[in-house]
């Protein structure tokens, strides 16, 4: 037996917007945040970072925004950041699970 159209069960208007896109507001999982302040506060260039550590400029742009490294990119990010003298690799690394865990 066919069901009848339900008018009640449609939409009545567009869904809330959720503040994404809008000047101010925190784009990304703590590991993008993180990560956009380490280079921006040592004026490191995502250019000059992925020149450092060997891995293609789209993956460091995208480790800004909206993707999480797998455990090889965030032993690269910790070995680049370790030769700038930013910390100690296992330190770096441990901080960096912390992060992803951390959604």
């Amino acid at each position: 037996m066919r069901r009848s159209f339900n008018a009640s069960l449609c939409p009545k208007s567009p869904p809330p917007n959720k503040g994404r896109g809008e000047w101010g507001s925190v784009i990304g999982s703590p590991f993008n945040q993180w990560f956009r302040e380490m280079l921006d506060s040592n004026k490191i260039k995502s250019k000059d970072f992925h020149e450092l550590i060997k891995i293609p400029y789209g993956t460091v742009i995208a480790w800004r925004s909206n993707n999480d490294p797998h455990i090889w990119g965030a032993c690269k990010i910790a070995r680049g950041f370790e030769s700038l003298g930013l910390g100690e690799f296992e330190e770096i690394k441990a901080k960096i699970k912390a992060l992803k865990r951390s959604k």
